[in-house]
């Protein structure tokens, strides 16, 4: 906050320190930097506002009567867990736990308790700090902030993203507004690949015509939703690499070939990678791989990268999940 403090006898000199000040705020570095933070915060909100939340971990509330109009959990620890982000916690505060009794057991919160995100908000509005995440209980009828600590203060935007992987990994299981994929007609991968791949399975379908109706088919492929199951494994188990996708744009009764990539990273380095051929209709499909996880993998957070391949057109997803 900037004071401005009378000058005597020089209104002129008030107004052009006010001048200054205004212009330095509103300069087009500010206005630019400003405008990526909130073009960020849009990004990551994407996955947030609207998602519904349900609880990995029960959640233990501290006291029966509001403190200040909330009721307040105790402090969680993720230190061990968030390498980039030292002496990270957070805490839930709820307005009303009376509608929330069904899912309350011995002052906890239990496991699979449900909400609905309001996505990150930030005291500032700027996003420098004092991040929260905002939620409802899934009827509407209950206020809630998760909020974040990462060292002694609150973090900025620039942390957020490291955190919500965090909280997508252990504290939330998280589906967006337009992951529907309990809406979807799942055809089985096997019997698709199994299907004989059109003798046209390359780019030309793409604006191929129908000689008798003169039809044009555009293929698309668009991405629902990409999954590792579970989302954390010890070393030496098992993954299942998920895709869930629909195709369309092809003509009637016609099938061909979806190149589907699975990429394995960790950081930036990619593990492993691997191309599956299969032939596909118009409908949508649940594709799933199986991978071992070494016995001596490094107990981190890995991404999985899919791209779909289809007549020329592309689709693209990612999943992360944790081995511990």
């Amino acid at each position: 906050m900037f004071v401005i403090r009378s000058l005597p006898g020089c209104p002129a000199a008030q107004a052009l320190v006010a001048c200054c000040l205004g212009l330095a705020l509103q300069s087009p570095a500010h206005a630019e930097s400003r405008r990526d933070r909130l073009e960020t915060l849009r990004a990551i909100n994407q996955r947030w506002e609207g998602a519904e939340c349900s609880l990995r971990m029960p959640i233990h509330f501290k006291s029966k009567k509001p403190d200040k109009g909330w009721y307040e959990s105790t402090f969680y620890s993720a230190e061990r867990q968030l390498e980039k982000i030292k002496h990270f916690t957070f805490r839930l505060k709820l307005r009303d736990l009376r509608p929330l009794e069904q899912q309350l057991a011995a002052r906890h919160l239990v496991a699979g308790t449900q909400f609905r995100c309001g996505g990150w908000k930030f005291r500032d509005q700027d996003g420098y700090d004092n991040a929260y995440l905002a939620l409802r209980s899934i009827e509407g009828d209950v206020e809630g902030e998760l909020l974040l600590w990462a060292g002694m203060s609150r973090p900025e935007l620039k942390q957020v993203e490291a955190i919500e992987q965090y909280l997508r990994l252990t504290l939330f299981e998280v589906r967006a507004p337009h992951e529907t994929l309990q809406r979807v007609a799942a055809a089985p991968a096997r019997a698709a690949e199994s299907a004989p791949v059109a003798a046209a399975a390359s780019p030309e379908p793409a604006s191929a015509s129908g000689a008798s109706t003169g039809a044009v088919f555009r293929p698309r492929v668009e991405i629902l939703a990409v999954a590792v199951d579970p989302p954390q494994v010890a070393p030496g188990g098992r993954v299942d690499l998920v895709v869930h996708y629909t195709v369309d744009g092809l003509p009637p009764g016609a099938s061909f070939e979806v190149v589907e990539t699975r990429r394995l990273l960790r950081g930036e380095a990619t593990l492993t990678a691997t191309d599956s051929p299969v032939a596909r209709g118009n409908g949508s499909y649940t594709s799933s791989q199986q991978a071992p996880v070494p016995a001596d993998a490094s107990r981190e957070v890995y991404r999985l990268e899919v791209v779909l391949r289809l007549a020329g057109v592309e689709a693209t997803g990612a999943a992360l999940f944790e081995v511990r």
